[in-house]
């Protein structure tokens, strides 16, 4: 079902109650047909009812809980009641307390619960945990999702619409919720330095990352499913001679994607960097500023088989035209590959704008033109893309 819960409780009280539903919910519905499946279900029951009362605890700020490391879920749940409602008990006291002295009979003497009286533990455990949820947090306990981490609003947002992509089989929209989720958090939720390209596998920001606690070769395999987003760029990018087709975009693909885009996230946005330097293309944008009236330009477009020149229908800019781009440099024509030009525009022979923007340049289907001018034909400005005051 696609996730409803809202982060109305501080990060660290969702972990704790995503930690105590991983203990039970697996079992909720597993049958306990022995002695030895009995046991397991009340220990696991047990435990997650009382990390799920602590945290509810230290959410809603109880005096009488300040040495923790000598309570049980019994004092947990009596500091609960003596602080919010003193005249009621907490609802479940009476069974929990059963499954209390049941546990420490199990644990402390070997005494295995009976089947029969216990067969069921499992599941009205998890009924009284999402009781205790929803009434002192209003949190729906059995909905709870990793997602619920993220921070930022519109972050968590567009993860949830990739959920619900995925729900429903869309998996290249999944995908694409994905790579865009990233591609914002960048600006709008991760720190001041810490940066990812979404949709292009980097050996060296895998490895920077893993400072943060993500796994280099799991980023590597998510960067891989998801399409390329740029600043400039409207629109993902497949790239469909690669990994960006058909045969990815299925079921455990998509799952492993939101799993691990929601780890990247959750674990970059409390990230604290250490000095890095900024590639010169995550702080600015070119801007090239026509000097005369119809200078001679070749216009390059992306297809099926790589970049070609466009013959007809080149732009006729006119002097003061500025075209937004990437800004590379060569030093003889023809380019077969834009990205490959690695001379600096500045004292190349000709600029190659990769990714140009400018009114009269039309959109068309996939990416944004290249233009190539004659260096002596444009001034090179900059203008500044990256703000650390706007970061979040």
């Amino acid at each position: 079902m696609f996730p409803q819960t809202r982060m109305i409780v501080r990060p660290e009280t969702i972990d704790r109650l995503l930690l105590s539903r991983s203990l039970i919910a697996p079992l909720r519905f597993k049958p306990a047909n022995d002695r030895f499946a009995v046991a397991a279900h009340v220990l696991a029951a047990h435990d997650a009812a009382e990390l799920a009362i602590a945290a509810i605890c230290t959410e809603s700020s109880v005096p009488s809980i300040s040495d923790t490391r000598t309570m049980g879920l019994s004092d947990y749940m009596g500091a609960l009641k003596e602080h919010r409602h003193p005249g009621k008990d907490v609802s479940g006291r009476d069974y929990v307390a059963k499954l209390n002295r049941v546990r420490v009979d199990l644990k402390h003497h070997g005494i295995t619960p009976d089947k029969e009286q216990w067969g069921s533990v499992t599941e009205i455990a998890f009924g009284h945990i999402s009781s205790w949820c929803k009434e002192y947090l209003s949190v729906d306990y059995a909905g709870l999702d990793t997602v619920d981490l993220i921070h930022a609003t519109a972050i968590r947002e567009i993860v949830m619409l990739a959920h619900k992509h995925l729900q429903e089989d869309k998996f290249r929209e999944c995908f694409e919720n994905l790579s865009e989720a990233i591609e914002r958090s960048s600006l709008e939720l991760f720190p001041a330095g810490v940066h990812v390209v979404v949709g292009q596998a980097n050996a060296e920001t895998a490895l920077t990352v893993s400072a943060y606690g993500v796994d280099p070769g799991r980023f590597l395999a998510l960067q891989r499913l998801l399409p390329f987003r740029g600043f400039l760029l409207p629109e993902p990018q497949w790239n469909k001679r690669q990994y960006g087709h058909e045969g990815n975009w299925n079921r455990p693909n998509a799952e492993f994607a939101y799993e691990e885009t929601i780890n990247l996230l959750t674990r970059l946005q409390v990230a604290t960097p250490y000095p890095t330097p900024f590639l010169y293309e995550h702080v600015f944008k070119d801007v090239l500023v026509v000097k005369l009236d119809a200078p001679e330009i070749i216009m390059l477009r992306w297809g099926f088989d790589g970049w070609s020149e466009v013959e007809f229908g080149s732009p006729q800019f006119q002097r003061g035209d500025r075209i937004g781009c990437r800004a590379r440099g060569a030093n003889a024509i023809p380019v077969s590959d834009p990205e490959e030009c690695s001379s600096d525009p500045e004292t190349s022979e000709f600029v190659v704008a990769v990714d140009a923007h400018n009114p009269k340049l039309s959109e068309g289907d996939g990416m944004p033109p290249t233009l190539i001018f004659k260096r002596e034909d444009v001034e090179i400005e900059k203008e500044l893309i990256y703000d650390e005051d706007h970061q979040q």
